[in-house]
């Protein structure tokens, strides 16, 4: 009956997360670069609410006047991989990659968009060999790198972007979570604080120092940077489930159930939360309803322990009929 962490914040960049506005190729006025962050933002804040056709006007605009913006390139090209519009994408890089003004940014595109994992990360690492300093391709390699268990290279690439912008707080975050995957704690937490130092309000990072905190038993730390992390982003649903985990180790189960349903709030189906609560609801006595929430965690694809339904079912019923406990449960 013990609850459940959820994992780790993602190391590479989560999905219409922009993480540095331009990458102008030239010089520009403070008002032109400021208007381009904004218009880029924009574009982000919209493809986050699902207004992928709008996100795309804005980013077609943008790049009219800049083709050179890798920031709005790579927002552009996750909206049309998640459009199924991959062909048209290569193609036109293809054409680009004609002008030899913009041919490195152009392949680098080009491998970023391979739907092989492998031949992803093959382009990628021939794009680093042409140019080593190129900041994108290090960064998307650390994600791809993890993602096949190869640790020590994640740990190599994530160390080469920190070299080309060490001032990048998601550069930090992300070595940081490739330090906590290698079990490299201190390494991870001086990252961890570092990207806080340069970005105070980061709930991802905050998160991971919760991780850290809470790997390490201290559980009243942990709890207070889980919730800072999800006063920062409410929608944060696994900073909410993980100071619910927090809090029923300290004893305190009611603000644990609060915790939980905070983060049911704003993921409904967020299968390890309903295990969790109803973990909690039990130590609360609450039999039907942590069997209420064992059923939703199912529901939501959760593989809830078969020793927990089992001692539920004895709870409710002296003979332990699970089929009757699921059957009375719904009524």
């Amino acid at each position: 009956m013990q609850c459940r962490w959820a994992p780790v914040r993602a190391c590479g960049p989560a999905l219409f997360v922009v993480l540095a506005l331009t990458a102008s190729a030239g010089p520009a006025r403070s008002g032109e670069a400021a208007g381009r962050k904004e218009e880029l933002a924009e574009a982000s804040r919209l493809a986050a609410a699902g207004k992928g056709a709008e996100a795309l006007a804005v980013l077609d605009r943008l790049l009219a006047a800049g083709p050179h913006n890798v920031g709005a390139q790579r927002l552009r090209q996750d909206l049309m991989l998640a459009a199924g519009r991959r062909e048209e994408l290569l193609a036109g890089y293809a054409r680009a990659e004609a002008n030899a003004t913009f041919r490195p940014m152009f392949r680098y595109l080009r491998a970023r968009a391979e739907a092989d994992a492998g031949k992803r990360r093959e382009g990628l690492e021939r794009v680093m060999a042409l140019e080593p300093r190129n900041f994108w391709a290090a960064y998307d390699l650390v994600d791809l790198c993890v993602s096949a268990g190869d640790l020590k290279s994640a740990e190599r690439w994530a160390l080469a972007a920190r070299d080309l912008r060490p001032a990048d707080a998601d550069v930090r975050n992300v070595l940081g979570n490739v330090y906590i995957q290698a079990g490299k704690p201190r390494e991870a937490e001086a990252e961890l604080k570092e990207a806080l130092r340069l970005r105070p309000t980061f709930p991802q990072a905050r998160y991971n120092l919760g991780l850290l905190s809470a790997a390490a038993g201290q559980l009243k730390d942990a709890a207070e940077l889980f919730a800072k992390a999800a006063e920062e982003d409410p929608a944060f649903a696994e900073a909410w489930n993980n100071r619910g985990h927090c809090l029923a180790r300290l004893d305190r189960t009611e603000e644990a159930i609060a915790a939980y349903r905070k983060a049911l709030e704003v993921k409904p189906g967020y299968g390890a939360a309903w295990n969790n609560l109803a973990v909690a609801l039990y130590r609360k006595n609450d039999f039907w309803g942590a069997w209420a929430a064992a059923e939703k965690a199912e529901k939501s694809g959760y593989a809830v322990a078969e020793s927990f339904k089992r001692v539920l079912a004895r709870k409710l019923f002296p003979d332990g009929d699970a089929g009757r406990a699921a059957s009375e449960g719904r009524k």
